[in-house]
């Protein structure tokens, strides 16, 4: 899934490098694939969704959809396409017991210009059917929250929020879908004080040498790898990790 992932973010980047600089978008197009080839030549996946030559057919098929997107990428002052930009926030939260300030940090995939807004454009590939279920999955989501608060503090200005394109994997098809997930200044204000909340809460735990259990998560993402260790007897788990 990784390695799917970040093979599809790569090709829309090398796209919309070239778009920028002039390129048509046949000419960015062939780009992308070729760059997404190259960076995938030794991987071999044996998953009947998530592999290479569906990576391929998901990257084309989605640039040629919105070939004609009208969400814009945005030009940082260096003249630069605003894409797969890396940032780093020091907050002014700072720890308990040492005083340290806590850095937030992250990776955008596009800062686009929609309808005259700026939005986080955000790229998600899955297998789950694409429809309204999917993207109320973001209505709270952590990361929405944390990207469109970087956007209001790394680049000076007030984003909406982010635009979601979901790729759906499946073993003969690919389908697409935008949806969109906004955030309020009172929401961002919000989410700070819940961050500073779970911050304050971790490092407690790591004062205090305990950490309990988050059972509500031991299924997400497929399953931890651990749940068998952890559903044991605690005197047998050490035995359990050795072997």
């Amino acid at each position: 899934h990784l390695t799917f992932g970040i093979g599809y973010h790569e090709g829309q980047r090398e796209y919309h490098r070239v778009r920028a600089e002039g390129g048509t978008h046949d000419v960015a197009l062939r780009s992308a694939v070729r760059r997404t080839l190259v960076n995938t030549y030794q991987w071999h996946s044996d998953d009947q969704y998530k592999n290479r030559p569906n990576l391929v057919r998901t990257l084309v098929w989605h640039l040629e959809q919105f070939k004609d997107d009208p969400a814009e990428t945005v030009r940082l002052a260096n003249g630069k396409p605003a894409t797969e930009l890396s940032w780093r926030i020091e907050l002014p939260t700072k720890t308990r017991t040492t005083g340290e300030h806590i850095i937030l940090c992250g990776h955008l995939d596009r800062l686009v210009i929609f309808n005259g807004d700026p939005w986080i454009l955000d790229y998600k590939t899955t297998k789950r059917t694409l429809n309204n279920e999917y993207f109320n999955n973001y209505i709270n989501d952590n990361q929405v929250s944390a990207y469109s608060y970087a956007g209001e503090v790394v680049y000076k200005t007030h984003v909406k929020g982010m635009m979601i394109d979901a790729a759906q994997i499946m073993v003969h098809n690919s389908r697409f879908m935008r949806g969109f997930a906004g955030r309020t200044a009172e929401q961002l204000a919000e989410w700070r004080d819940t961050v500073d909340w779970w911050i304050a809460f971790a490092e407690g735990c790591a004062v205090d040498g305990y950490w309990p259990m988050n059972l509500k998560a031991c299924n997400n993402y497929g399953g931890c790898p651990f749940r068998k260790v952890c559903g044991t007897s605690p005197v047998e788990r050490d035995s359990w990790l050795e072997g």
